[in-house]
C-alpha cells in the first residue's frame, strides 16, 4: 500500500507543476553542454526548487549568476580557463583539420585520443577537486540534497551521489558515437530486479551505470534446437553474439548432422541426440530438395507439379524430425541431464519441429529464431505477420514487391497452395504433440500454465482451428459487407457460432432467407425511405459527381454523405446499448469476441458494454486513415497509394507529391463522422452502462447542471482521470480495499480544483469559472456504510452526528466529526507543529486562521495554499474579470510558509448498533442554529412517527388562561402537519429556517425567510445542507 501511495503522490506532484520544493545538486559539463544544463536548471528554478550547481575554479563558461534559488559551489583545482580553453581549441582544431573521411578517420581517432587524455587529466582534478576536499563533502552532506542531476560527459557525478547518498539522473547533449547513450541507456529489467532484492534502491542507479559501462551483465544459460543445413548458418550467429555477450550456450544436436558440428575453437556445448537415420538419409533428402527445385522451379505451369513432390519430401523430413523428437522426449536420461543444466531460456528453429515440446518439459520459456520458411509459412500463422498477396512475395517464389499482375496471380496461387501443403503436415504433428502432452498430464510433469498455453496456441497456429466459439459481428452495409461475409462464412465452416447484428432497413445484407449466419435485427429509428435516400446520394455522388471532380473536392462531397450516413447509425447504436432487453440478451449469449467493421462507429461501443474482446475487419477507410491509425500499418506516402487517389504503388516523382498532399488532405479535413460527438456519446453511455462509473458521473447529465458545456465537460475528462488513476492503482495481487485511505484518495479532488486553475483554459470563460471555484472554500462530510461498519471523512467544519434511541424512547445525540477550527485543541496543536515557531502568534488570530477563515481545513480557498509568486503569476496571466477582483490580488498578513489550509480529511470509524436510528451530514449553518440534541430529535420524531410532547417554555412570561389557551390550539394546529414531509432532511431544514420562540415551524416566518435576497439571507443565516441517513435496525441488529 505504501507502494501505491508513493506513485500516486508522485502522479499528482508530476501533474501539479508546482510542488514543495526540492533541493537539486548539478554536476554539470563545460562548453556547449552547459548550455543544455542551464535549461535544464531554469525550468528547475521555475518550478520552486533550489538549485545548487558545482563548478571548478578554473571554469570557462560556468559563471555564477544571482538568483535566489540558484547557488554556484565553486571549488578550487589547479588548472586555469586557459587549460580548458585550450582543450576545447585543440578538439576544434583536430576535427577541422582531420575530420573523418575513409582515408583518415584513423589518423583522426589518433589525434583526438590525445585531446581526450588531457581531457581526462582535467577531469582527474575536477574529481579530485570534490570528492578529496571534506569540508566542501560535509557541507554538501548537511544541505540534504534530494537529487544530483549529472552530465555523463565529465565522469564523477554518480560517485558524488554516492559519497552523498542521494540518487542521481543523466542529463547530457550528445556523447562521442552516442557511447553513453548506447552503453548506459542499456539497462536489463532481469538485473535490476535482482538488485532491488540485494541492496538500497538509491544504489541501484549508480550500479546498473557502472555495470552497463564495462558491458558486465548476469549471464545465463541458453538452451539451442537447431535446424540443419543454410538455417545452422543462421543461428551460429546467434550463438556467437550470445558467447561475446557471457552467455553459456547448449546445442542439442542429433548423432547424424552435415553442418552442425562441434569445433575445438568454439566454445558451445552440445549435447548429442542418438537417431537411426544415417548421414545418407539428410544427404538424399537435400539433393531432392535442391533437384526438385532445378527440375520442376515453380512457374505457373508448374506449380502444382511442384508442390505435390514437396509434400512427398515433407513426409520423409517428418519422419527424420520424429526420431529427432523422440531421441529427447522419450529419453529419461537426456531429459534428467538437461534439467540439472539450469536452463533460462530455450532458443529454437521452429523448422524443425519439436522446440517447443522440450521447454515444456524443462519448464523453461522457448523463442522462435529462423532463417525463413517456404511461402513465410510459420512467419505469417504463427508470427502474425502481415502480407499480403499483393504487395509480399512468397519466400521461394523469386518474385519482388514490385508484381505485374500475373505475378500477382501467381504469388496469391503460391501462398494458397504452400498453405495447402503445410496445414496437411502440421496435422500430423497435431497427434504427436497431443500424445506428448497426454504423456505429461499423466504423469504429472506438467510445466507452468504459462508454457502449456505457449505450445497450446502453437498447434492453433500450425492447424489452423482451435474451439468453437460464439461471435458477434457489427458490420457495414453495401460493398464493405461482402467482405465481411467472406470471413464469416469461413469462421462457420470452422465451427464457429455467428450472430451479426443487422438493422431493419438494409440493401445488401438480407436477414431473410436462409443463412448459416444467425441475424440479430436491430428496430431501426428511422424509415426506409430514409436510407434509401442517404443510398440513393451516395451512388449519384459516386456515378455522376465525383468523376468530374479533382479528388480533394471529392473527398469533400464524399464527407458530407458520410457524415450523413453516420448521423442516422447514432439512432440505431442508441437502440441497442439503451435498450436493456436487448444488452441482456447479448449478454445472456457469452461471446467469444465480437468482429467489428470499423467504417461505422458504435461497434467497439457495444464490445465495451458487453465486456467482450473486438477485432477490427474493413475492407478500406477513406484515406486509409483507419488502417494507418488505429492498424499502426505503415503506409509512406512515397510508396503506399493513398485509397481514392488513383494511383498505385509504382508512382512517378509528381504523383508522390499528389500523394503526399492528398495523405495530409484526408488526415486533417476528411472525417467520416463527426468525431465530438461521437466521444461525448461514447463518453456518456460509459458512464450509464451499469458500472461502478454511474453514481459518480450521473451529475454530468443533471438537467439543471449549471454550468457551461465546456465546464462540464472539463470536469467529466478530470472526474474520468481521477477514476482511471484509482483504477490503475487497485490493480494488483490484492483485491482488497482499504476505504479509509479510498476516503482520504477521493479528497484529492482538491490537487484537480488547484491543477485546473493553474493549468488555464484558452475559453477565456471557462478560464474564470475554474479560477473562481480555486480561490473560493468549501468543507466536506462524507460518509461511508458498509454493513456495521460506519466511516466518517471530514474536512472543515460541517458535522456528522448520530441519532441513537434510548430504551426509554428519547434520543441522544453522538458526534461522529471534529470540527476543524480553533475550538479542536489538537487541530491548533497541528497547525502550529507544521509551521516555523517564530509563526505561532501570527498563524491564528483570533481564532482564525491568518485570522481570515475559521476553518483550518477546506477545498479550494487557494489563496492560503499557493505561493505569492504562483497567485501573481496565475492571476496576471487570467481573465480580466479575476484581475479586477480585490479579493484574489489580496496576500493574506503573514503570508510566509505555505500552504496553511489542507483539505486532507480526518477518518473516524464507529460500529453500528440497534439503537443507532439515522445519522446528519449537515454544514456549520444548522449546528450553528440548532443544537445536535434538537436535530436528532426533529429527525428521530419523523423517522418514527411518535412524537413526545415537551413542556412549553414560557421563558419567565406571566401569561393569562385566554392566552395559554391561544398556545394549546396554536400546537395541535401544527402538530397536525408535523408529519407533511415525506423526506427527513426537507423537515428538519425547516426548522433553523422558520423555528418559532416555541420550538414550533412558523410557516409564516419560513415563507418570508426563503424570500429574503442572497445578501439578506447571508445576515440571518449561513448556509445550509443537509442529508439524513436512516439506518435499518434489523439488519444492523442481525
Amino acid at each position: 500500500m505504501l507502494n501505491k501511495n508513493i506513485l500516486l503522490l508522485s502522479l499528482k506532484i508530476s501533474l501539479l507543476g508546482t510542488a514543495l520544493g526540492g533541493n537539486v545538486l548539478i554536476w554539470p559539463m563545460e562548453g556547449s553542454h552547459w548550455l543544455n544544463v542551464k535549461i535544464v536548471i531554469d525550468e528547475l528554478i521555475k518550478k520552486e526548487h533550489n538549485v545548487t550547481v558545482l563548478v571548478a575554479s578554473g571554469a570557462l563558461f560556468i559563471t555564477p549568476t544571482s538568483n535566489p534559488s540558484l547557488t554556484f559551489e565553486i571549488y578550487k583545482v589547479r588548472f586555469s580557463k586557459e587549460k580548458i580553453e585550450g582543450i576545447i581549441k585543440d578538439f576544434v582544431l583536430t576535427w577541422m583539420e582531420n575530420r573523418p573521411s575513409p582515408s583518415t578517420i584513423w589518423r583522426f581517432y589518433r589525434e583526438i585520443a590525445k585531446v581526450i587524455k588531457n581531457f581526462h587529466m582535467v577531469s582527474r582534478e575536477i574529481c579530485d577537486g570534490v570528492l578529496k576536499n571534506q569540508k566542501l563533502m560535509e557541507k554538501l552532506k548537511k544541505s540534504k540534497f534530494d537529487v544530483l542531476v549529472s552530465d555523463p560527459v565529465f565522469p564523477c557525478g554518480d560517485i558524488v551521489a554516492l559519497k552523498l547518498e542521494i540518487p542521481f539522473i543523466y542529463s547530457l547533449r550528445f556523447s562521442p558515437a552516442s557511447t553513453v547513450e548506447k552503453h548506459c541507456g542499456k539497462i536489463y529489467s532481469r538485473m535490476t530486479s535482482i538488485m532491488n532484492i540485494t541492496m538500497p534502491k538509491k544504489f541501484v542507479q549508480l550500479l546498473v551505470f557502472n555495470l552497463t559501462l564495462t558491458e558486465i551483465v548476469l549471464s545465463g544459460n541458453v538452451l539451442i534446437w537447431p535446424t540443419d543445413g543454410s538455417h545452422w548458418l543462421n543461428i551460429k550467429m546467434i550463438l556467437e553474439e550470445l558467447i561475446q555477450r557471457n552467455h553459456n550456450v547448449t546445442v542439442l544436436a542429433s548423432s547424424v548432422t552435415l553442418f552442425i558440428n562441434s569445433k575445438p575453437d568454439f566454445p558451445v556445448n552440445f549435447e548429442v541426440i542418438p537417431v537411426a537415420f544415417k548421414k545418407s538419409n539428410i544427404d538424399s533428402l537435400i539433393e531432392h530438395l535442391i533437384m526438385l527445385w532445378i527440375e520442376h522451379r515453380p512457374t505457373p505451369l508448374t506449380l502444382w507439379t511442384f508442390y505435390k513432390e514437396l509434400g512427398n519430401l515433407l513426409d520423409t523430413f517428418f519422419q527424420i524430425n520424429v526420431q529427432i523428437c523422440d531421441g529427447v522426449l522419450n529419453n529419461p536420461k537426456l531429459l534428467a541431464k538437461l534439467q540439472k543444466g539450469g536452463f533460462d531460456i530455450l532458443v529454437a528453429d521452429p523448422v524443425t519441429m519439436c522446440g517447443e515440446l522440450v521447454a515444456l518439459k524443462l519448464g523453461i520459456p522457448f523463442l522462435y529464431t529462423l532463417r525463413f520458411s517456404p511461402a513465410s509459412t510459420l512467419e505469417r500463422h504463427c508470427g502474425k505477420i502481415p502480407a499480403p498477396a499483393s504487395y509480399v512475395p512468397a519466400a521461394l517464389s523469386e518474385l519482388t514487391d514490385q508484381m505485374t499482375f500475373g505475378e500477382r496471380v501467381k504469388n496469391a496461387i503460391s501462398y494458397s497452395l504452400q498453405d495447402y501443403i503445410f496445414q496437411s503436415y502440421w496435422g500430423e504433428w497435431n497427434s504427436y504433440y497431443s500424445k506428448i502432452l497426454a504423456v505429461c498430464e499423466g504423469t504429472a510433469i506438467m510445466g507452468p500454465d504459462r508454457w502449456v498455453s505457449a505450445v497450446l496456441l502453437l498447434q492453433l497456429c500450425y492447424t489452423g482451428c482451435g474451439f468453437c466459439g460464439k461471435i458477434l459481428v457489427w458490420p457495414c452495409d453495401m460493398s464493405h459487407w461482402l467482405n465481411l461475409r467472406m470471413i464469416l462464412e469461413e469462421l462457420v465452416e470452422r465451427g464457429h457460432e455467428v450472430t451479426v447484428l443487422v438493422p431493419e432497413h438494409s440493401f445488401i445484407i438480407d436477414y431473410s432467407k436462409p443463412s448459416t449466419l444467425n441475424f440479430e435485427v436491430i428496430p431501426a429509428p428511422h424509415s426506409r425511405q430514409m436510407t434509401t435516400n442517404i443510398f440513393n446520394s451516395f451512388i449519384d455522388l459516386a456515378v455522376n459527381v465525383m468523376p468530374s471532380l479533382p479528388r480533394w473536392q471529392s473527398a469533400v462531397k464524399l464527407q458530407e454523405v458520410l457524415l450523413q450516413a453516420t448521423e442516422s447509425v447514432k439512432p440505431l447504436c442508441e437502440n441497442i446499448v439503451y435498450n436493456q432487453s436487448v444488452v441482456k440478451k447479448l449478454q445472456e449469449a457469452n461471446y467469444s469476441v465480437m468482429v467489428i467493421d470499423a467504417v461505422l462507429p458504435c461497434g467497439e461501443l457495444v464490445a465495451e458494454v458487453l465486456q467482450v474482446p473486438f477485432v477490427y475487419t474493413l475492407r478500406l477507410s477513406v484515406g486509409g486513415a483507419i488502417e494507418k491509425y488505429c492498424g499502426k500499418l505503415p503506409a509512406s506516402p512515397s510508396y503506399v497509394p493513398v485509397s481514392m487517389a488513383a494511383l498505385t504503388d509504382r508512382m512517378a516523382f509528381l504523383e508522390r507529391v499528389k500523394n503526399v498532399l492528398l495523405s495530409f488532405f484526408f488526415d486533417f479535413w476528411i472525417h467520416p463522422h463527426d468525431i465530438r460527438i461521437w466521444n461525448e456519446f461514447y463518453s456518456e453511455v460509459l458512464a450509464e452502462s451499469g458500472r461502478a462509473l454511474l453514481p459518480i458521473l450521473q451529475w454530468h447529465k443533471h438537467l439543471n447542471d449549471y454550468f457551461s458545456k465546456e465546464a462540464s465537460k472539463l470536469y467529466f475528462n478530470s472526474l474520468q482521470t481521477s477514476w482511471q488513476e484509482f483504477i490503475d492503482l487497485s490493480t494488483g495481487e490484492s483485491t482488497d480495499v482499504d476505504v479509509k485511505e479510498a476516503l482520504i484518495n477521493a479528497f484529492k479532488l482538491d490537487n484537480d480544483i488547484s491543477l485546473e486553475a493553474q493549468v488555464g483554459d484558452s475559453n477565456s470563460f471557462l478560464n474564470y469559472l475554474v479560477l473562481c471555484v480555486a480561490f473560493s472554500g468549501a468543507t466536506a462530510c462524507v460518509a461511508h456504510v458498509d454493513g456495521v461498519d460506519l466511516q466518517v471523512a471530514n474536512t472543515g467544519d460541517s458535522r456528522a452526528m448520530l441519532g441513537v434511541q434510548e430504551e426509554d424512547g428519547s434520543w441522544s445525540a453522538v458526534t461522529l466529526s471534529n470540527d476543524h477550527n480553533a475550538q479542536n485543541e489538537r487541530e491548533l496543536k497541528r497547525l502550529k507543529l507544521e509551521h516555523l515557531k517564530n509563526e505561532a502568534k501570527s498563524v491564528v488570530k483570533q481564532d482564525r486562521l491568518l485570522g481570515l477563515p475559521m476553518p483550518f481545513r477546506a477545498f479550494g480557498d487557494v489563496k492560503f495554499k499557493w505561493s505569492t509568486d504562483l497567485q501573481k503569476r496565475v492571476i496576471e496571466s487570467g481573465p480580466d474579470q479575476l484581475n479586477d477582483s480585490e479579493y484574489t490580488k489580496f496576500i493574506p498578513p503573514n503570508y510566509y510558509i505555505p500552504p496553511y489550509l489542507t483539505a486532507e480529511p480526518e477518518v473516524t470509524y464507529h460500529q453500528l448498533r440497534p439503537q443507532d436510528k439515522s445519522l446528519v451530514l449537515a454544514t456549520d449553518g444548522l449546528w450553528e442554529t440548532m443544537h445536535r440534541q434538537d436535530v436528532v430529535r426533529v429527525v428521530g420524531v419523523h423517522l418514527t412517527g411518535v412524537h413526545h410532547q415537551q413542556p412549553i417554555a414560557l421563558g419567565g412570561y406571566k401569561v393569562t388562561l385566554g392566552q395559554m389557551h391561544g398556545l394549546l390550539t396554536e400546537r395541535r394546529a401544527k402538530m397536525s402537519s408535523v408529519f407533511e414531509d415525506q423526506n427527513a432532511a426537507t423537515h428538519l431544514i425547516r426548522h433553523p429556517v422558520g423555528d418559532s420562540e416555541f420550538g414550533a415551524v412558523d410557516h409564516e416566518r419560513l415563507s418570508k425567510m426563503l424570500s429574503l435576497s442572497e445578501e439578506l439571507a447571508r445576515m440571518y443565516r449561513d448556509d445550509i445542507v443537509i442529508i439524513v441517513v436512516q439506518f435499518n435496525s434489523h439488519a444492523v441488529g442481525a
